[in-house]
């Protein structure tokens, strides 16, 4: 069954592995980037959505991968079971038993009838996911397995009933005739194997001594295709370099629908099935990123000047709201400071590489600070900080005792050995078992 929808305020994004509720509209540069991210893992959808900047992220609701994210004002709904992300300053986790593939994301204001949605962007309120029904490619282009093809073939009773099947051998072979059949004699010989009208065989004296099958005569043979005189060109299609097919007309007839919106629209904001496929051509090609100088972001300014990432809506350092304004492009700002359980503050105007004895080379992202740290738990070289953007990463470099990460007021999870996983503002890492730790502070 396909996933449904109602619609609402909020914006669906809906792929094969991953499904959305995001309180922002669906022209926000915020659904691009995470329709860019909906096959991936769900924490790089979260990343996508939450745009490095938590305290100001809007509310969402993500399902993937046996785990929803709740944030705000999004519910979900799971069997009998509702669950909220109201009441945390982060998100909320919540695992899914394995084998759960239907789940209900809802905002505040869902209206009208369910919809069906096979994937793409819609604004909803409320997001009904069935993963099972999800449309899924096949395989290296290879279509759905078919009916084998003898099951289309006329089995022997149906050529000739058994006594004639019997007393056939009996018969004197006659000679094979070379003259070609005439139109009116026989009906004509069928390509495709079916078996001959029951007019024929049901005669109890036939006129002629049975004759036996025989291959068809030459006349009527398939004739060899690469003899055939290949069509005129329709005009549908152009043979691009490197082999690829585009259809001309349908791209012709998508950029005409995306440059000529309907008469008085001040927005898109899909409602209706047809919207909803022209909005998904829109966010399936996006426009190419702006290309930075090296150690430049993207940025808005809140009223005390503070910089943030483009989609923030309150400023990540004194919580203020942030009004419409031009983009501009500045040199990365101090992304904030790791405060250290042993007293070291570090500036994070570059990567930190962290561990008893560390050694920079591990790693290959340029200069970096590096932080000697006291403990038998703690590994030679245990973990790194990476600035990516706007986004601050930590990444477990395969140590003994781990890396855990607490976001504010959540419960704490693992870090994969080699996995890097975003830091929410005021987050603690915890380095092995014994106590030694940072957290991720938020600076003008």
């Amino acid at each position: 069954m396909p996933s449904r929808y109602r619609a609402g305020g909020w914006t669906a994004v809906l792929g094969r592995r991953c499904a959305l509720l995001l309180a922002v509209p669906p022209d926000s540069p915020v659904v691009a980037a995470c329709w860019a991210q909906v096959d991936a893992d769900p924490l790089e959808l979260l990343a996508a959505a939450t745009g490095g900047a938590l305290r100001g992220a809007p509310d969402f609701a993500i399902a993937g991968q046996g785990v929803l994210l709740l944030r705000g004002a999004a519910r979900a709904v799971v069997g009998d079971e509702e669950f909220a992300g109201a009441g945390v300053s982060t998100w909320r986790e919540v695992p899914l038993a394995e084998g759960v593939g239907a789940v209900t994301l809802v905002a505040e204001d869902a209206t009208g009838p369910a919809l069906p949605l096979l994937g793409g962007i819609v604004a909803a309120g409320e997001l009904h996911v069935d993963f099972a029904g999800t449309a899924q490619p096949h395989p290296a282009g290879r279509a759905p397995d078919e009916p084998e093809a003898r099951q289309a073939q006329p089995i022997a009773s149906q050529a000739a009933p058994p006594e004639q099947r019997d007393e056939a051998p009996e018969q004197p072979v006659p000679p094979v005739s070379t003259e070609p059949a005439q139109p009116d004699d026989a009906p004509a010989p069928s390509a495709l194997g079916q078996p001959v009208s029951s007019d024929v065989v049901a005669l109890e004296k036939p006129t002629s001594d049975p004759v036996l099958a025989q291959p068809p005569p030459a006349e009527v043979a398939v004739p060899d295709q690469r003899d055939e005189v290949p069509p005129e060109p329709t005009g549908m299609t152009e043979v691009v370099p490197g082999g690829a097919t585009t259809t001309v007309a349908a791209v012709d007839a998508m950029v005409s629908a995306l440059a000529q919106p309907a008469s008085g629209a001040t927005e898109f904001i899909p409602r209706d099935a047809t919207q909803v496929i022209t909005h998904l051509d829109w966010a399936a090609t996006p426009p190419p990123p702006r290309a930075l100088a090296p150690g430049h972001v993207l940025a808005v300014r809140c009223s005390q000047s503070h910089l943030n990432p483009p989609e923030a809506r309150q400023c990540r350092a004194c919580q203020g709201p942030i009004a419409e304004q031009e983009i501009e492009e500045v040199p990365r700002p101090v992304l904030g400071a790791l405060r250290f359980s042993t007293g070291d503050l570090i500036p994070l105007d570059r990567g930190v590489v962290i561990g008893r004895a560390p050694d920079a080379s591990a790693t290959a992202q340029g200069v970096r600070h590096v932080l000697k740290v006291p403990g038998d738990d703690i590994s030679r070289t245990h973990a790194e900080v990476r600035l990516d953007g706007w986004r601050v990463l930590v990444v477990d470099l395969g140590s003994r005792n781990g890396t855990s990460v607490t976001p504010q007021m959540e419960v704490t999870f693992e870090v994969g050995a080699e996995r890097a996983v975003e830091l929410a503002p005021w987050a603690y890492v915890a380095l092995g078992t014994g106590g030694t730790g940072f957290t991720y502070e938020v600076t003008g």
